[in-house]
């Protein structure tokens, strides 16, 4: 298992996120600024780590998490604050998994 974040290093990661999604389509923007969240270390269900992984945004009852195990950014369902219930194994970028991917889940 890899190292998780520090919060210094998630803000840092949410401003290069704002300033590549700043220059995508309006309804990005503006569903990036609506659905962002302060970050927080949430618990996972589906697999057994003492680890909690960071959550910056939530639409659609998914979040989108840090996963350190893959060092990259995913989206996961939720259906309780604090508790992400299934996640998948990704490896993007904060901004890729938000532009790339908000509009399927």
């Amino acid at each position: 298992m890899q190292y998780n974040l520090s919060l210094d290093e998630v803000i840092h990661q949410i401003a290069e996120a704002d300033s590549k999604i700043s220059e995508s389509d309006f309804d990005t923007l503006d569903t990036w600024l609506k659905s962002k969240i302060k970050p927080a270390l949430w618990q996972h269900k589906q697999y057994k780590f003492d680890e909690k992984f960071w959550v910056v945004a939530i639409l659609n009852r998914t979040c989108l998490y840090f996963n350190l195990v893959e060092e990259g950014w995913g989206w996961g369902k939720y259906t309780e604050t604090g508790f992400i219930e299934y996640y998948h194994w990704e490896q993007d970028e904060l901004y890729e998994a938000f532009i790339w991917r908000y509009r399927n889940v």
